[in-house]
């Protein structure tokens, strides 16, 4: 590293760079009409995407759908500058688990975020050591478990992708700063 010949990453492009990556990604769940299936937020460190169980996975498996294997993939080749970590989590529904395989609700969650981690480290050029994979089992539900529909939202998997330069310094107030001064 030269610091006078080595160039300072221009920290606008970077945000720009993301913002329109965000754009990307609202367009494509708008243009494959599944709003109701994945959802992505912006938030004061980067982004949370929020992939359904029947979006992503065949039922009772952590086995990605080809759907859901095409959805990480575009996810993987989005964000792939100034990335700090990417964690997934996997999260089930209350309903006990009834397979030699998945011996509770944990090991599916962790499983399912696994198998999506695999997709998105071979699909990016994101160093393979900032990601991670979790599961919070069926003890973080965004919905009561005691309907299908219920059941049915809190079955996911939620991908943090957390940047080098975090968004709470907003694009608009960030690219006010001269960097040249």
């Amino acid at each position: 590293f030269d610091a006078i010949t080595t160039p300072f990453p221009n920290p606008v492009m970077k945000l720009e760079n993301r913002k329109k990556s965000f754009e990307d990604v609202q367009e494509m769940i708008k243009s494959e009409g599944i709003e109701d299936q994945m959802a992505i937020d912006m938030n004061e460190d980067g982004y949370k995407i929020t992939l359904s169980n029947t979006l992503a996975f065949e039922s009772g498996t952590n086995n990605l759908t080809r759907q859901g294997q095409d959805i990480v993939r575009r996810i993987a080749m989005s964000f792939q500058d100034g990335v700090k970590t990417i964690q997934v989590v996997g999260h089930t529904d209350g309903q006990p688990v009834r397979s030699s395989r998945y011996p509770s609700n944990y090991h599916l969650g962790a499983a399912r975020a696994i198998s999506v981690v695999q997709t998105l480290v071979s699909n990016s050029t994101v160093d393979p050591a900032r990601f991670e994979a979790t599961t919070k089992g069926q003890y973080d539900p965004v919905a009561p478990n005691n309907t299908p529909q219920g059941r049915s939202e809190n079955r996911r998997v939620e991908i943090f992708i957390k940047f080098n330069i975090p968004n709470k310094v907003g694009f608009d107030d960030f690219s006010q700063i001269d960097f040249n001064q």
